[in-house]
């Protein structure tokens, strides 16, 4: 199972589409009690989850309503946070599709951030919904986390055996 929870929830708080935004102090106890939900089922160890980091956004576009650098950043970190503390993996969206994919690991990324707008025209089709090179952005990311758990385990980036 996938939980891709974030982008909606990122809203701002006096935007155009505050009715779906959840302050940041529930998100991540959210993702957290979700996980545990969906971990119960795992009796047989044969149900994975997996946490998708929300995606970013254009903030020029979506001004109204989102703002990418200032808070849904800080929802990804949650969800990075929460992914590190369960000990689930995840696909950090948020990084992945702003930047390069053999750098959006890297530390310091400032530079490429700054430089690097191309994404917003070839993977958000309105400023937050995603075109279908996003979605293959999408889908390159979910394999590179899957792939990642093959090399270091010999078990699939879920923990399932391959």
């Amino acid at each position: 199972h996938a939980i891709p929870y974030g982008a909606n929830d990122s809203c701002l708080p006096d935007g155009a589409h505050s009715r779906h935004h959840v302050p940041l102090g529930e998100y991540a106890p959210n993702l957290t009690r979700m996980i545990r939900i969906i971990q119960t089922w795992n009796s047989e160890k044969n149900v994975a989850v997996a946490l998708l980091a929300p995606p970013p956004c254009d903030t020029e576009k979506q001004k109204k309503s989102r703002d990418n650098e200032n808070v849904t950043v800080l929802y990804a970190e949650a969800c990075d946070k929460v992914a590190r503390t369960t000990g689930v993996p995840i696909v950090n969206l948020w990084k992945g599709m702003q930047l390069p994919a053999k750098n959006y690991d890297d530390d310091d990324n400032s530079s490429l951030f700054e430089s690097n707008q191309q994404w917003k025209v070839d993977y958000l089709s309105d400023g937050v919904h995603l075109t279908p090179m996003g979605n293959y952005r999408l889908y390159e990311l979910v394999i590179e986390m899957l792939d990642q758990g093959v090399v270091e385990k010999g078990k699939s980036g879920l923990g399932l055996a391959v």
